[in-house]
């Protein structure tokens, strides 16, 4: 297995914070053309989950965090969400108002007005004001719970991204 990160295109690490990774031929045969990609400087420093106490770049005050396997970042922005099937077709139902309370590069937890199945399949797409605006994708539910806001009664979800271009996106984003 290679690094998901890896453009075959152009032979370009697509995991960047500006600019452009173009890794030496010793540094493809290592990592990125194997099943040891994760053990890439570039990749611990930019993309590495934050259980992964093999990471020389994992900080101690990030270790043994639980479950948590990303940093979240707490702040809100506007998602459109619409149940779709396992091929991604969009179906009825969606709800144009949810928004989005923390996000990471792994996944996202949102308030909707609606509860949704666990483990359904989403098609989400980020307003303007999302870090990567309009970025859009699938994701998957992993949890739910009801949320009272107000007098309203709304569900708050927590969402994994389908896409490893999603993640690379959103890895890149958070930091710079």
């Amino acid at each position: 297995m290679a690094c998901h990160y890896l453009s075959k295109s152009n032979y370009e690490c697509t995991l960047t914070k500006g600019g452009v990774f173009i890794p030496l031929q010793a540094h493809f045969d290592q990592f990125c053309l194997t099943d040891s990609f994760m053990l890439c400087g570039h990749y611990c420093r930019l993309a590495a989950p934050l259980g992964d106490s093999d990471s020389p770049y994992v900080s101690e005050q990030l270790q043994g965090r639980g479950r948590r396997q990303f940093i979240r970042k707490q702040q809100q922005f506007s998602v459109g969400l619409c149940p779709c099937g396992p091929s991604g077709s969009v179906e009825s139902g969606c709800d144009e108002n949810a928004r989005i309370l923390d996000y990471s590069q792994g996944g996202v937890r949102v308030l909707a007005s609606r509860a949704i199945a666990e483990s359904d399949m989403l098609s989400f797409r980020f307003g303007r004001d999302f870090i990567v605006p309009e970025l859009h994708g699938l994701a998957v539910v992993r949890w739910q719970k009801p949320a009272a806001v107000g007098d309203a009664e709304r569900w708050e979800a927590g969402l994994a991204f389908e896409s490893h271009l999603v993640k690379a996106l959103i890895a890149v984003q958070m930091n710079m």
